[in-house]
């Protein structure tokens, strides 16, 4: 809880573990999160002045601290300006060898949970993938290619507390792109094992 006056306060709670509907006995970081099986977590952010609740949030994960940052003055919520992009992302390294496969001529199964985000300077993709396979992601303006590697080798947790920021399974991989060096519009492809397979998505390249 955080004070900012009398009656006025900020209230925090994170790590809440549910099983069926209750409470968990089990503390956040050690709960596994399966949906299916009836567990999941859960942090609640709460500000409240003079008895009312000003601002509510609740996320799922396990966000152990909470704070009003400094786009706030004196308790009280200041006009935001208009935004600017300052600075640029760096290149992302490709990968010199792109393997010579056949191209599977369809678009890669659900299994694998393909889903691309889109920023202006940079895209995200999110895939699954069986740990210790071939992988790589691949960009096709028609007259260049840029292959990217995907580790898909499973590595350990270092930090309970970033445990909002993985992915429920570890076979699942993110990997930012920066959009930097990378020329016009890009048809998205895969290299999955012996095959390239298509993903149905292209990326307007920032150049």
């Amino acid at each position: 809880m955080e004070y900012y006056a009398d009656g006025h306060y900020l209230i925090h709670s994170g790590g809440i573990g549910w099983q069926d509907g209750h409470a968990s006995e089990k503390l956040g970081a050690y709960l596994h999160i399966d949906p299916e099986k009836g567990t999941d977590i859960t942090s609640i952010t709460v500000e409240e002045k003079d008895g009312v609740v000003q601002y509510f949030m609740e996320v799922d994960g396990n966000f152990y601290r909470a704070e009003k940052l400094q786009s706030y003055h004196d308790g009280d919520n200041a006009p935001f300006g208009e935004a600017k992009l300052l600075g640029s992302l760096e290149i992302t390294p490709t990968f010199d060898t792109i393997p010579e496969l056949p191209e599977a001529g369809k678009i890669v199964d659900s299994w694998h949970k393909v889903n691309i985000e889109e920023d202006e300077d940079r895209f995200v993709f999110h895939g699954r993938f069986e740990r210790g396979s071939l992988a790589m992601l691949l960009l096709d303006n028609g007259e260049e290619k840029k292959a990217y590697y995907i580790n898909t080798t499973a590595v350990p947790y270092l930090a309970m507390c970033s445990d909002a920021f993985l992915e429920d399974d570890d076979r699942e991989i993110k990997m930012n792109v920066s959009k930097r060096g990378i020329k016009g519009k890009n048809e998205v492809k895969l290299v999955i094992d012996d095959a390239i397979y298509d993903t149905g998505v292209s990326i307007m390249g920032e150049e």
